[in-house]
């Protein structure tokens, strides 16, 4: 219990210094690496498991239902979240070439968008007046 302590404070303090996201990315963009990797950790899990290995399959086949249904389930999920990032990555790129470079929006200060922004015509007036507005299509 306590090596399993250790590597949990390990891996922590590798997550805040920054180290941890490194290494999944030198993983993620050579194959060989993130190979290596889940391979050492696999064989770290054995080594300091309680648990014989021939126990937990045999725990899988035993409750195969619950198993494919956590499959399943794991599954529908990372199915959706791929689904609602191409869906935000597809917005982004509808929009990119939509603008105009020369028309602004302008907000009130601490709104995020055009609903909730307020400007009063006071507002509106001294916009109006800088000199960088264009005025009657100049």
């Amino acid at each position: 219990m306590l090596e399993i302590f250790i590597a949990l404070v390990v891996f922590a303090v590798l997550l805040v210094g920054g180290y941890v996201s490194g290494l999944l990315t030198l993983a993620f963009t050579n194959p060989a690496i993130g190979f290596g990797g889940a391979a050492a950790l696999i064989v770290v899990l054995i080594v300091l498991s309680k648990v014989p290995l021939s126990y937990n399959l045999q725990n899988l086949l035993v409750r195969w239902r619950t198993t494919l249904l956590t499959g399943l389930a794991f599954t529908l999920v990372l199915g959706l979240l791929t689904v609602m990032l191409a869906f935000v990555k597809g917005m982004y790129v509808l929009t990119q070439s939509s603008g105009q470079p020369r028309n602004v929006l302008v907000l009130a200060e601490g709104s995020t968008d055009e609903g909730f922004s307020n400007l009063g015509f006071a507002n509106v007036g001294d916009i109006e007046a800088q000199e960088a507005v264009a005025k009657d299509g100049q």
